[in-house]
């Protein structure tokens, strides 16, 4: 009887005149369900495209003939779009120019007719028709079906059953983004869907919510996203959906997920933090099925015990597959390198706690509680332990390229220079490790001692830190260091050489407790290259630190030894005495005023300096020498 009731469609749909075509259309409903592919085509075999594109024509309203009333015309176009989407479901015909061919006319009826069921038939078909061939994927970009579906997203109430196949579309779309294609010209509304699908991520508690996810990720976390960031720091929209998507991530963290959802959860966790602050994390949330107010750290608790979780787990299967396996080839790249994504994620979190934690003990607001900071500081005491670690591990191991192992050394170094006393035995015993680590892109270490600098700075200011430093020939390093960042000075890195600067001052003021000897040779390559960068400065405290230290340096040796050393030339000592005077005027001109600034302790170095420096150095004691200015400075003090 099927299989009559069949043919009996079919001759319907072949027949001459629109009344015999759409009786057979509306049979054809009966035998377009389901996966009887075989049905489908011959159906579509029978009636060809041109029925169906007269039929989209004038439910939408746009007949040539004479155009039905309202009720009929959605009649036709439910009709219409309920065979279309039986056909897009066979992929075979779903690639064909013919189905292609209407991607525009149901982006069309997508933006105008914003009926439930319209849109899911509509959202069904362009989903159907982009995954089935690459021509389709492309129809769907050029006929801009992100703009009108990102629209079509925001307006439609959350409860709509067009969401969950307009953000599958959506990530398909992006995830398989042409090179060619400017995302920028659709940032405005790729912002507004962002929104909207916050607020889902939040409320939802079905699987519409990791579709939420995925789709957040891509359009806040994904190599293409600055552009629909900005739109969303300079849109007035809801400004509620930075809380929003606080709530769907702790909700998602709260509850037994697969590690590629967790992932994918801190991936947007970080970005929000990268848009917004590390503050993000505290903040009010709305959790459903929750009684009762909800803390406002509970986001923080939850993304860090994740991340240290995490943490010790990525690096231990980093460790096995690195350090175990590698040696017998079992280990893949492809493993080993989402590994270290993932890894590297995981400390920019714990980076942006650190200073999140840092910031509050500062401001002292009472913006995270004591009970908060204490346990938090715990955490991050037990995921720095893990990191370290690793770090011992590689080093046993003779590895001392990757950026895994320059990523440990950052994170480390970020929290030990906020707690110079955690860790100090082992951080001594790493040190001389973590000077020769380099990026897998360096050709000699340079990052590792950047990231050290801070904890360096703050080591260095105990006379065992110092010899911990010099014991290794670490404090070479710092000074080939400066000398490399003074060649280009810029806004950027003039923070790095004052903590380069500090340190080095720290070692010197400290010789007399150090064991092992400093020798001028190591800093006489950077004496000229700081002179020369001081000379262009104007800031006094940038210019008494260099002067400090140049006179600190010198005074190690004499203008006779160093006449002996083949690198260094003697007419540099011109250079060093112009800027000790300067650095005298400076402070001449601030006694004066009865301005003394906070780098009063730095011109009392310099004078006391150039004392001992004068009996000497022959060409400092007369360039000095003749300087009223130093003449006055003795005299006055």
């Amino acid at each position: 009887a099927s299989s009559n009731g069949l043919e009996e469609c079919l001759k319907l749909l072949r027949g001459e005149r629109d009344e015999q075509r759409l009786a057979g259309l509306l049979l054809a409903t009966k035998f377009c369900q389901g996966d009887d592919k075989d049905s489908v085509i011959k159906v579509f075999n029978a009636m060809g495209i041109r029925f169906l594109d007269r039929l989209l024509m004038t439910g939408i309203g746009k007949s040539t003939g004479n155009i039905p009333n309202k009720d009929q015309q959605e009649a036709y176009l439910q009709l219409a779009l309920t065979i279309f989407a039986a056909f897009c479901r066979v992929p075979e015909l779903a690639s064909l120019d013919d189905v292609i061919s209407k991607v525009p006319i149901i982006l069309e009826i997508l933006s105008n007719k914003p009926e439930q069921s319209v849109s899911v038939e509509c959202c069904e078909c362009l989903l159907e028709i982009a995954t089935a061939s690459e021509k389709g994927f492309l129809a769907l970009y050029e006929a801009r079906a992100l703009h009108t579906v990102a629209t079509h997203v925001y307006h439609s109430p959350a409860d709509s059953q067009s969401i969950q196949l307009a953000m599958r579309l959506m990530q398909f779309l992006l995830a398989k983004k042409p090179a060619n294609i400017d995302i920028s010209e659709y940032a405005d509304q790729l912002a507004a869907m962002a929104v909207a699908i916050a607020r889902l991520f939040a409320i939802q508690q079905t699987l519409l919510k990791f579709d939420a996810l995925l789709v957040m990720s891509t359009l806040i976390a994904s190599e293409y996203s600055a552009p629909i960031r900005n739109s969303l720091k300079l849109s007035s929209r809801d400004t509620a959906w930075p809380t929003y998507v606080r709530s769907g991530i702790a909700t998602i963290l709260q509850n037994r997920i697969v590690a590629y959802q967790k992932h994918l959860a801190l991936v947007l966790a970080e970005s929000m933090m990268e848009m917004f602050g590390e503050d993000w994390l505290i903040g009010p949330m709305e959790l459903p099925r929750e009684d009762g107010a909800v803390p406002s750290d509970r986001c923080l608790f939850l993304v860090l015990e994740t991340t240290r979780v995490e943490v010790s787990v990525l690096i231990n299967e980093l460790a096995r597959l690195k350090f175990e396996y590698s040696n017998n080839g079992i280990s893949s790249l492809e493993e080993v390198t989402i590994r270290q994504r993932n890894l590297a994620n995981c400390y920019a979190l714990v980076e942006n706690i650190i200073r999140l934690i840092s910031n509050a003990c500062e401001r002292q607001d009472n913006y995270i509680s004591e009970s908060s900071m204490i346990k938090a500081t715990i955490a991050l005491n037990e995921t720095v332990g893990v990191v370290i670690d690793f770090l011992l591990d590689a080093k046993a191991h003779d590895m001392t390229k990757g950026d895994d192992l320059l990523a440990s050394v950052r994170v480390i170094c970020r929290y030990l220079a906020e707690t110079p006393s955690a860790y100090q035995i082992q951080f001594q015993q790493l040190l001389p490790y973590i000077l020769i680590i380099s990026g897998q892109n360096e050709e000699r270490p340079f990052l590792s001692i950047q990231f050290l600098l801070p904890t360096l700075c703050q080591t260095t200011m105990d006379p065992d830190g110092c010899n911990v430093l010099v014991s290794c020939g670490g404090h070479k390093q710092v000074l080939e260091f400066l000398s490399i960042l003074l060649e280009d000075v810029s806004e950027e890195t003039i923070g790095t050489v004052l903590i380069a600067c500090d340190t080095i001052m720290n070692i010197l003021l400290k010789r007399d407790d150090i064991q092992a000897r400093l020798l001028v040779d190591d800093f006489i390559s950077v004496l000229p290259a700081l002179a020369a960068w001081a000379a262009k400065q104007n800031d006094s405290t940038e210019i008494a630190m260099a002067s400090s230290i140049c006179t600190l340096a010198l005074d190690l040796s004499s203008e006779n030894s160093l006449s002996k050393i083949p690198k260094f030339q003697i007419q540099s000592l011109s250079t060093v005495s112009e800027l000790i005077i300067r650095s005298l005027e400076l402070f001449q001109r601030a006694e004066k005023s009865e301005i003394l600034g906070d780098d009063h302790d730095l011109y009392d170095i310099i004078v006391s300096g150039c004392t001992c420096l004068m009996a000497r150095y022959p060409s400092i004691r007369q360039a000095i020498g003749l300087s009223s200015w130093f003449q006055n400075v003795l005299q006055n003090r």
